[in-house]
């Protein structure tokens, strides 16, 4: 008997404290070392893309890794990558935590889509009453798990803002 999953993850983390140091220019060269590790995974990449400070992944996990093992995996391998080959000159670390979300086979173009326009939802400016992310990773997981812009249809304005309320607010 032989195993079949089609679950696709978006994955999401960012530099330790949110520093934009992923220069444009370098970029191409995480991503092809991200799909190394992927592949040599046996995972499938469907998209990667990222912005000064954090980093998207489509992908799917080959059933014998779990989605903790493969980012761990993931991001303490970049980091060494990265420092290693002086990539990034002012890349200290990856944050702690990440974001995961599971989607459904309907809604990977949707997903696509958005992770290739990274750049231009972030020129964008957020919408009123939202504010930058605090660079607490328990922060940006409790964010997007309550507020997971509706992307099977329609991506929402600006899903990386936490709303300013204090922590209270949020139950």
């Amino acid at each position: 008997m032989s195993t079949f999953t089609q679950i696709y993850y978006h994955i999401v983390f960012s530099t330790k404290n949110r520093e934009s140091i992923l220069i444009k220019n370098q970029r191409e060269d995480l991503f092809k070392y991200i799909w190394g590790i992927l592949k040599n995974k046996k995972c499938i990449l469907y998209r990667i893309n990222a912005v000064e400070d954090h980093i998207h992944i489509l992908s799917s996990l080959h059933p014998s890794i779990s989605l903790s093992d493969l980012i761990r995996f993931l991001k303490t391998s970049t980091a060494s990558w990265i420092k290693k080959n002086n990539v990034f000159p002012y890349f200290h670390n990856w944050q702690e935590g990440y974001g995961a979300f599971s989607i459904s086979h309907e809604a990977k173009g949707n997903v696509i889509e958005y992770i290739i326009g990274q750049e231009e939802h972030h020129k964008k400016d957020c919408p009123p009453g939202l504010s930058a992310l605090p660079p607490t990773p328990g922060a940006i997981i409790v964010y997007l798990l309550r507020r997971y812009f509706v992307i099977c249809g329609q991506v929402s304005a600006c899903p990386h803002v936490y709303l300013n309320h204090k922590k209270t607010d949020l139950n």
